[in-house]
């Protein structure tokens, strides 16, 4: 296998993904280590954003020491997680990334847990932003909610993506 190397574009367009639920500030990551968190990202969705059928980035509110992103991309689940910085302030470590790709037939089912409707000032119809939380066979599961996002950007990042998953779970 030869080796592979993003474009700036790519990353751009990664890094744009990834920051749309919020900063990454909270991992004290040097700007190097998510520069290859972005990089890695294209690596696993065959090279770029455009090869996939959802995106989501996990809320940065999230305490557990690390930032996940999930995808879709034909008949698998990804995700990666970018561990928060434990040295020194300012110390320019490698990324820690680590992540599965799984089938989508490892889904048992998807939930949902959740859903505010938004109403458009000038009439219509209600935008809907699901939580849901996705069963795995083997017990695992994972939570994206669209109501805790700050802005519009990112709830309908989550939006799309849980509509993309139903969709891609009805299929199989």
């Amino acid at each position: 296998m030869e080796s592979w190397q993003p474009t700036r574009e790519t990353i751009d367009q990664v890094r744009d993904a990834v920051l749309l639920a919020g900063r990454l500030e909270h991992l004290r990551v040097h700007q190097t280590a998510r520069t290859e968190f972005f990089s890695i990202i294209a690596f696993a969705l065959g090279g770029t954003l455009d090869g996939v059928d959802a995106f989501v980035s996990q809320d940065p509110d999230d305490t557990s020491g690390e930032h996940r992103v999930y995808w879709l991309r034909g008949n698998s689940f990804g995700s990666l997680a970018l561990k928060a910085h434990n040295g020194p302030e300012g110390a320019n470590e490698p990324a820690e990334v680590s992540g599965y790709v799984r089938s989508l037939h490892e889904i048992a089912h998807v939930e949902i847990v959740g859903a505010t409707a938004e109403w458009p000032f000038s009439g219509g119809f209600p935008t809907v932003h699901p939580d849901v939380k996705i069963h795995f066979d083997n017990g695992d599961a994972v939570t994206i909610s669209a109501t805790a996002r700050s802005h519009d950007g990112a709830r309908k990042q989550v939006a799309m993506f849980v509509e993309k998953l139903l969709e891609a779970v009805a299929r199989r």
